[in-house]
């Protein structure tokens, strides 16, 4: 969806003289009826913060970049929501006339949200030709006029700012995002926490001191969050006290508010949090701004999906530290009763072969002398199939390719397996991260996949370690798999490699085989 918007105005002033009327901000309380306020500087990459007052409308702030600045030329900024929801540009373009200066006004607006807002672009367009009036009277009046206009809901009339940072900023930002442009007194927004019942206030604008990550609600408590939690519609109400599908006595969420919305945030039909805009006043609120709230929640989905991730995410490294104690005592146990009872027995055997020298028994010292080797040789055949398991010899002295080939022989793959590996030495920690992913994966195949074929490849490309591991067994649900506090195996992997700044993608579903690729940095 796109707009335009378009007013030209002459003015018996010079180009210079209009340029400086448009940008001495500080003057425009006393003369410009649409944009109130300006702070920030007319310089490119300069951040404003304009009021604006649209007639017969709300107070708008908004935040746009300047992106044009050229005395006596242009103006022009631009702002913009994430996702290509909303872009908003204006542009004020300054050029000689036959008497003094002409100005052109130009407003771009495009995105989703375009159709939802038009009724506030309409009132903008009319505040901006009042403006214009304002700005020739202004300009023609002051040899070197004073200030004027930046207006323009620039990328976002929601004056949206920062939504590329992470986490709480963008669920705050949101927040006042919402208030702003509703005109409500408190917004807040809840995520699940890490039981994946409990709803808490993670950010929001105008709640009591002390509210953030205090403020719970549950599906089905009678509060609107956790009515909100168990339907995918929205809920509206006017009157919280008596509103039947409500409890909320003694709700903090509720508290010294009349009425609002609260409206599910959702990754596809999982629920992930509740955002809820609430007023002090009496009032309707109409379809087109319910449907804003709900466009914002989209956006949010992605933030808190990463939140609601953070216990599985927790899981997973437990999971493998777990793994790693468990590898621990078990190359312990190993050594304790294995090596370590046979290096027993061989001293034993060895003040035997002792003893016999000592009093000329040459045959017990032979016998002696025989069990020592046998009790040798049987020692080291353990500790290298130990010191395999470990870090495999093949890798130590003929790098990623070679080990990757003979593993799965030593696994015991029931499949046929094709290896197609091409790749040079790299540093130790690269290749056994490398062959320990390709293992867990051959293993989950193994045990999992009922495959008849396997393939594993692996290359370097562009700096990392690029492998793959594909089978055409029974395949998984990848969603259930990755839920499934169960089944940390492949989480843990993926905690892995992310540590080291690599990656884990699969893909499966029922029926299709399984393929998982990965990237390991080695430069």
């Amino acid at each position: 969806m796109r707009r335009v918007l378009e007013h030209t105005i002459d003015i018996d002033a010079t180009p210079d003289q209009v340029w400086e009327a448009l940008t001495e901000f500080d003057a425009y309380a006393g003369w410009n009826p649409f944009m109130r306020s300006i702070s920030g500087a007319p310089q490119v990459g300069s951040k404003l913060r304009i009021e604006l007052a649209p007639p017969d409308g709300r107070r708008i702030v908004v935040s746009p970049s300047v992106v044009v600045a050229e005395p006596g030329r242009e103006l022009r900024w631009r702002g913009a929501l994430p996702l290509g929801l909303f872009t908003g540009e204006h542009a004020f373009v300054i050029s000689e006339a036959e008497t003094g200066a002409r100005v052109v006004h130009r407003g771009w607006y495009r995105g989703f949200l375009v159709r939802l807002l038009s009724r506030v672009i309409d009132r903008t367009s009319l505040g901006f030709e009042r403006m214009h009036g304002a700005l020739k009277e202004r300009a023609e009046e002051l040899s070197p006029p004073v200030i004027a206009a930046l207006p323009a809901l620039e990328g976002t009339e929601l004056g949206i700012r920062g939504f590329e940072a992470h986490g709480s900023a963008i669920l705050t930002e949101a927040a006042r995002v919402v208030a702003s442009v509703l005109g409500v007194e408190r917004v807040g927004v809840l995520g699940l926490a890490r039981d994946g019942e409990t709803l808490l206030l993670r950010a929001g604008v105008g709640w009591p001191a002390g509210g953030m990550g205090k403020v719970r609600a549950t599906a089905g408590d009678g509060t609107p969050a956790g009515y909100a939690l168990m339907h995918p519609e929205p809920l509206v109400t006017t009157d919280v006290a008596t509103d039947p599908r409500l409890r909320t006595l003694g709700a903090a969420e509720t508290s010294g508010v009349v009425g609002g919305m609260a409206v599910r945030i959702q990754d596809g039909g999982r629920p992930l949090g509740v955002l809820d805009a609430w007023t002090r006043t009496p009032r309707e609120f109409g379809t087109s701004e319910v449907a804003f709230v709900q466009s914002v929640a989209g956006i949010l989905a992605p933030a808190l999906a990463v939140g609601a991730s953070e216990a599985r995410g927790s899981a997973a490294v437990s999971a493998l530290l777990a793994a790693a104690e468990a590898e621990r005592v078990r190359v312990a146990t190993e050594l304790h009763d294995d090596t370590l009872q046979t290096l027993t027995a061989m001293r034993l055997t060895i003040d035997r072969l002792a003893a016999a020298w000592a009093r000329g028994d040459e045959a017990a010292a032979a016998q002696a002398v025989e069990g020592a080797r046998s009790m040798i040789t049987e020692a080291i055949d353990r500790t290298r199939r130990l010191a395999f398991a470990i870090v495999p010899p093949l890798l130590a002295e003929g790098g990623v390719g070679g080990a990757l080939r003979a593993l799965p022989e030593a696994l015991g793959m029931r499949a046929d397996v094709t290896a197609d590996v091409v790749t040079t030495r790299h540093a130790s920690s690269g290749e056994l991260l490398c062959y320990r992913t390709v293992e867990e994966l051959l293993r989950n195949a193994r045990d999992h996949a009922q495959a008849r074929r396997v393939w594993v490849a692996v290359r370097e490309e562009q700096g990392e370690l690029a492998g793959e591991v594909t089978d055409d067994g029974v395949g998984f649900d990848v969603d259930a798999v990755l839920d499934d506090p169960a089944r940390l195996g492949l989480l843990s992997l993926a905690q892995r490699l992310d540590s080291v700044g690599g990656r884990l993608t699969i893909q499966s579903s029922p029926g299709a085989g399984t393929r998982v690729a990965f990237e390991i940095p080695i430069r």
